[in-house]
């Protein structure tokens, strides 16, 4: 084991909600955004595209705003938003500016 320090960064996080008659809710996932605007927008755009029923069906997908949270390098680029879901032209990379 390394006793090496971790490099760690803050993010901001919303999770993938799966709500079904049977189970109820279940974190299904998240994705990591630059900031707070970037990360609060795809959620509601999300949300009023995919949850706009007059009735709640059987099952269904939410994304829900999380805040800022510090993560590994390898998490940022395993969950890491793609530059359409942050309204961004170029992909955006771990670095000291995060």
């Amino acid at each position: 084991m390394s006793n090496a320090p971790v490099e760690m960064k803050f993010v901001h996080m919303v999770q993938q909600n799966e709500h079904d008659d049977f189970s109820g809710m279940n974190s299904i996932g998240h994705k990591f955004f630059p900031d707070k605007e970037s990360a609060m927008k795809f959620a509601t755009d999300y949300n009023r595209k995919h949850n706009n029923k007059k009735q709640v069906p059987s099952y269904y997908i939410t994304m829900d705003y999380l805040g800022c949270h510090a993560i590994t390098k390898e998490d940022f680029e395993m969950y890491k938003a793609t530059p359409e879901e942050i309204g961004m032209i170029n992909e955006w990379e771990w670095s000291s500016d995060l």
